[in-house]
């Protein structure tokens, strides 16, 4: 990400391993934010590695809402033993997807965040069948298949800490 900037570099995998204790996970780009200047020089960096990227004006909303998406939908296989498509074929299982959408958008809302785009649709269009024939079951599931340890905490106990330390309920 830091290419040429050996004291950006050591920084950055500092933080990576601090934040993973050792083990490199693929929020890099969460870390990276906080450690670089400015949007343009992650929106340089991003696109030197081969991404395409758009640069707004608060990184915290597409996070925020990615964070939101990824927190309900990630443990869904591992909890279900099904992919993702079983929000389409088990009522029970989507209304509890919605239900933990519902509560995480209540935490961006009481931390002040703007969300950019609403993880909600996002479910919906995906259990409408817009993405196809949709069997995929996450970035924990090949971890948890293969006994490695899960980002679980990172993901969707960022936002259950957030909810508790808010007073807000997340039964879902």
């Amino acid at each position: 990400v830091l290419r040429g900037d050996r004291k950006g570099k050591h920084r950055y995998f500092t933080a990576l391993k601090k934040a993973n204790k050792g083990d490199i996970k693929p929020y890099a780009t969460l870390i990276a934010m906080r450690i670089a200047e400015s949007y343009q020089e992650i929106d340089e960096n991003l696109r030197k590695a081969g991404l395409k990227t758009e640069v707004v004006k608060d990184y915290r909303s597409a996070v925020w809402a990615k964070l939101i998406f990824s927190a309900v939908m990630n443990p869904l296989p591992i909890l279900s033993g099904c992919d993702y498509g079983i929000i389409s074929k088990d009522r029970g299982v989507d209304s509890l997807v919605m239900e933990g959408i519902a509560e995480g958008k209540k935490v961006a809302e009481r931390e002040n965040i703007r969300l950019a785009f609403d993880p909600g649709r996002l479910v919906r269009k995906l259990r409408a069948g817009a993405f196809g024939d949709f069997s995929y079951r996450g970035s924990l599931y090949p971890d948890f298949i293969n006994s490695r340890p899960l980002e679980l905490d990172f993901i969707t106990g960022v936002l259950i800490r957030r909810a508790r330390r808010l007073g807000l309920d997340t039964r879902a």
